[in-house]
């Protein structure tokens, strides 16, 4: 049993934060997806640039495996870019987009940094190790069956990387932007 479930493993013990409502699930996925195309953007533009100036890639035959550096340097943009966002607002440009904004249970706050490690790498830090083809595919299955299924079957669409790291993603309104004139 979770900290957060009752004996049942239903219920929530955990008291929500005032005024939260859990965000839509399919909001969450779409703001993981578009997410992943900024952290790969940015890796590939990291590792492009990168190439360039040592020669790396454009020496390899066809078909040759991609330097290791490229790997690391996808990994270290990912973690920096969810580990940043979240523990600074509680969003990712794609959860603002999306309005959607993790927060520390109960009390509703933006999350610590830790918090935000131990969510990113359930998710991410998991998969991104390095593995077998075959081993790598089994992962990405259970961490999608961990974090995803319960987003869509429990009543706090809370998964394992949210109870892990005591936050929940809930919905953000849109907020106004700030007033020229204040």
């Amino acid at each position: 049993m979770l900290p957060d479930e009752t004996p049942d493993g239903h219920g929530v013990a955990d008291e929500w934060p005032p005024g939260e409502a859990p965000a839509q699930p399919w909001r969450r996925v779409v703001a993981r997806l578009v997410d992943g195309l900024i952290i790969a953007a940015v890796a590939a533009a990291i590792a492009v640039v990168g190439a360039a100036l040592s020669g790396g890639l454009l020496d390899q035959e066809p078909g040759a495996e991609p330097p290791v550096w490229i790997f690391y340097v996808s990994f270290l943009v990912g973690a920096i870019y969810e580990i940043a966002f979240i523990a600074r607002s509680g969003q990712t440009p794609a959860k603002r987009l999306l309005q959607v904004r993790v927060v520390s249970m109960p009390s509703g706050g933006v999350p610590e940094v830790s918090a935000a490690v131990i969510r990113w790498f359930v998710v991410a830090g998991i998969v991104s190790l390095p593995s077998p083809p075959g081993v790598q595919l089994l992962l990405v299955i259970v961490v999608a069956g961990v974090c995803l299924v319960p987003m869509f079957t429990r009543a706090d669409r809370r998964g394992l990387h949210d109870r892990f790291s005591a936050t929940a993603a809930v919905a953000a309104p849109p907020v106004p932007p700030p007033s020229p004139w204040a």
